[in-house]
Order: C-alpha cells, then sequence, then structure tokens
C-alpha cells in the first residue's frame, strides 16, 4: 500500500494499492483506497487547489511534478 501526497502542502490524497515495481504513472480507480481529492470536470486536485492528475475514465494520470509517493508496492 502506497501513499500519495501533495508536494504543496503534504496533505494525504490516496492511499493506492500498487502491485509491480517501476514508476507510477496512473492509478488505477479499483485499486484506490481511500480518496481525499476532489474533481472539477476531468482535473482532480487536492484540498489546497493544485491539480495532481486527469481523470481518464478507468484510470488517473499523476502529475509527477505535484506528488510524493510513500510506502511499498507489492512484489
Amino acid at each position: 500500500m502506497i501513499t500519495i501526497r501533495c508536494s504543496y502542502c503534504h496533505k494525504k490524497m490516496l492511499r493506492y494499492h500498487k502491485i509491480g515495481h517501476g514508476q507510477l504513472i496512473r492509478c488505477w480507480k479499483d485499486r484506490i483506497k481511500e480518496n481525499h481529492t476532489r474533481q472539477d470536470g476531468n482535473i482532480i486536485y487536492c484540498e489546497c487547489g493544485k491539480a495532481i492528475a486527469k481523470d481518464e475514465g478507468t484510470s488517473l494520470k499523476l502529475k509527477h511534478s505535484s506528488i510524493i509517493i510513500s510506502g511499498r508496492s507489492i512484489k
């Protein structure tokens, strides 16, 4: 389970069940366990107002300059 935080205000935004190695580019919606974000159209925002991802239907495409990732993925 990994935690995704805002790089601007450091608030926890998502708890995500990541499987496998490699960089986190997309978060699949069915693997998101906690969601503390808000959505306006297809853009996902932190509570502080910074854009962190784009909704692509079944997944969220992350903006890497806006997030901090911590935790471990499952191999």
